[in-house]
Formats: structure tokens, C-alpha cells, sequence
């Protein structure tokens, strides 16, 4: 190189973006898999093909990796839910009728987004289970980033709708966590097991006609 001449620069060195990526998809996977108290980090960067160095240059400890894990998951899931909330329920139906098939069509493409998302669902039942071993927080940061926004969003609808004369005058919020209880797709004969099939859409629609016969003017 001439005296005077610029030295070539490489790209910077430090932890690179595809790495971490593959990082969190194992790491969702090996969480899911064993619970967090069973996974150890040396298993999570054999899952994602990287040395351990490269695996604690990116995250500073096993409880740091559960919580970005648990929060993006959450967040993937969310969106995906609060899309359909969107379709189904941004307008308001005229009557009572309307409003059974709004909330059937809203919760059969909700239950059935949860079995698109399978691991997640693993990682959050691994998580109820194992609340006490899980890191300070996890549960707070799974529920900030997922379940409370979508209950939010489904809460709003309920206010307008009861705005408009078709619900009882309670509170939203309440109404939106009962409305989640009722149209969870679990087997009644195992709660451990997701109901699916015409199974699924029996207790979703029995769910909506027991909270409209509650809560509907």
C-alpha cells in the first residue's frame, strides 16, 4: 500500500445479525422442548450450529436468552392475532345475531392460529408450569408483549360494542378475559390437550352463545 492512501476498511467486527437469529430459533425450540430449569446453554448453540463463545457474545446468560425468547414469541403471535382481531371485529354488528357470527368467525380463526403457532404454545405451557424456576419477569414480559395487547384490543371492541347498545354496560376488560376462558379450544376430558376438529368448533361456538346470553342485551 503507497504511503498516503486510505486503508481499506472490512466490515465491522461483532456479533452478526444471522447468527443471533439462529440463536433465537433454537433456543425457542430447545426451551420449548425441555423447559427452561432442563436447558442449558451449550445445548442451545449445538441446536443453532455456534460455538458457546459466539452464543455468550450475543446473550449474556441463559435468563437473558428466556426472556428475549419468551417476548419475541409473544410478539410474533400477537401480531398475527391482532390482525384477525381487525378483520373479524372492526366493524360493529347491527344486532345480536350479527354479533355471534362476527365473535364465531373471530375465535375459529383465533383458536386455529394458536396451532399455527405450536412451539409457542410449548413455551408457554413449559413456563405455567415452571413459573417458580422461570426468570424474574418472563411471565410479566410474555404477557406485556402478547396476551395483553390482543386482550386489550378484543376489551376496545367489546367498549364500542357496548356503546352501541349491544352488550351489557360491564366492564370490557373483564368481559374480554371471561370471553377468552370461554372459547379456549382445551379438550373438557383432558386440559392438558387442545381440542381440534369439529371438537374445536363446538366449544367455540357454545362459548360465544354462553357469553352473549350473559352479556348481550
Amino acid at each position: 500500500m503507497n504511503v498516503g492512501e486510505p486503508r481499506s476498511v472490512g466490515p465491522p467486527r461483532g456479533p452478526r445479525p444471522d447468527k443471533r437469529l439462529a440463536i433465537l430459533a433454537a433456543a425457542r425450540a430447545v426451551f420449548a422442548g425441555n423447559g427452561y430449569p432442563r436447558t442449558s446453554m451449550e445445548a442451545i448453540a449445538s441446536r443453532a450450529g455456534v460455538s458457546n463463545k459466539t452464543l455468550y457474545n450475543h446473550f449474556r446468560d441463559k435468563a437473558d436468552l428466556f426472556a428475549i425468547v419468551i417476548e419475541r414469541s409473544a410478539t410474533e403471535v400477537a401480531e398475527a392475532q391482532l390482525a384477525i382481531v381487525e378483520d373479524c371485529l372492526s366493524e360493529v354488528p347491527t344486532d345480536l345475531a350479527g354479533a355471534a357470527e362476527s365473535l364465531i368467525d373471530f375465535s375459529s380463526r383465533w383458536t386455529a392460529s394458536m396451532r399455527d403457532f405450536a412451539e409457542h404454545q410449548a413455551l408457554v405451557e413449559a413456563l405455567r408450569f415452571e413459573v417458580g424456576r422461570a426468570p424474574a419477569g418472563a411471565v410479566e414480559r410474555w404477557q406485556l408483549s402478547g396476551p395483553a395487547r390482543v386482550r386489550t384490543a378484543v376489551a376496545e371492541v367489546f367498549a364500542r360494542w357496548t356503546e352501541h347498545g349491544l352488550l351489557c354496560d360491564v366492564d370490557p376488560d373483564l368481559a374480554a378475559v371471561q370471553f377468552a376462558r370461554l372459547i379456549a379450544p382445551v379438550d373438557p376430558l383432558n386440559p392438558l390437550k387442545p381440542a381440534d376438529g369439529e371438537q374445536a368448533e363446538i366449544l367455540v361456538e357454545s362459548g360465544v352463545r354462553v357469553f352473549l346470553r350473559g352479556y348481550g342485551r
